[in-house]
């Protein structure tokens, strides 16, 4: 179910780069590239990992992997610009309520 493209699309629609998953996940950003372009095995352990970096988790994925394929023509700059700012909305409120944890 979950390719490379798919974590790709998300790691851009979060605003991270190849450059600071690679250094996070200690290997190349050659790596990430060919992780991205299912040109190395996608593991479980891969996707793990390249989700801690994200700091999301698989039901997260699933999630957008469902808002994207919602979207007939998800290449359309404003559907796009939509989801990402639905999935930044959710990061903020995430962050929120840890610091409202903490307190």
């Amino acid at each position: 179910m979950f390719s490379g493209e798919l974590l790709s699309k998300a790691r851009r629609t979060l605003g991270y780069s190849q450059e600071y998953l690679a250094v996070k996940m200690s290997c190349s950003q050659r790596i990430i590239s060919k992780l991205e372009n299912n040109e190395v095995k996608l593991t479980e352990s891969r996707i793990d990992s390249y989700l801690k970096v994200l700091d999301k988790d698989r039901e997260w994925l699933m999630d957008f992997y469902s808002k994207i394929n919602s979207f007939p023509d998800f290449k359309d700059e404003k559907d796009k610009k939509i989801i990402e700012l639905e999935l930044r909305i959710k990061q903020l409120e995430s962050i929120i309520e840890g610091y409202n944890a903490v307190k």
